[in-house]
C-alpha cells in the first residue's frame, strides 16, 4: 500500500504561507504600516515641495516679463532711429568720408569690359 504523508512538504507555497504568517507578528506589522505610511507622506510632501518651486520659479518669470518688454522697447526705439540715419543720404555720405571712402566718379560706365585671351577663346563652346 502506499504511504501518504501528512504533512505538506516544504517547497509547497502553503507551507510558505504558515511560515510567513508567523514571522509577521503584530509589533513587526505595525512598524511596516507606519514605515509605508512615512514613505507615502514624503513622497506627496516632496512632490508638493517640487511643484511649489516651479511655480515660485514661473512666477519670477513672469515678473520680470514687464521689465524685459519696457527694455527691448527702448531698443526697439533706438534701432528705429539708427535706421533712420542710415537712410538718410547725407548722413551715408558723411560716414563715408569719415572712414576714407571715395566717391565714385560722376561719369557713366558704358558697359563691363571683358578681357579677351587667346585661351579663353580657344576654349569656348561653339
Amino acid at each position: 500500500m502506499l504511504h501518504r504523508p501528512i504533512s505538506a512538504p516544504v517547497w509547497a507555497p502553503a507551507q510558505w504561507l504558515r511560515q510567513r504568517g508567523r514571522a509577521l507578528t503584530a509589533s513587526t506589522s505595525n512598524l511596516l504600516r507606519y514605515v509605508l505610511v512615512a514613505a507615502i507622506l514624503t513622497a506627496i510632501g516632496c512632490a508638493y515641495l517640487w511643484q511649489v518651486n516651479r511655480l515660485s520659479g514661473i512666477y519670477d518669470k513672469t515678473v520680470a516679463l514687464p521689465d524685459e518688454a519696457h527694455q527691448l522697447e527702448i531698443q526697439n526705439v533706438m534701432l528705429i532711429e539708427q535706421l533712420a540715419q542710415w537712410n538718410s543720404p547725407d548722413y551715408v555720405q558723411k560716414r563715408s568720408t569719415e572712414e576714407g571712402y571715395v566717391a565714385a566718379s560722376p561719369r557713366a560706365i558704358l558697359g563691363p569690359t571683358v578681357a579677351t585671351w587667346p585661351a579663353a577663346a580657344a576654349n569656348t563652346i561653339r
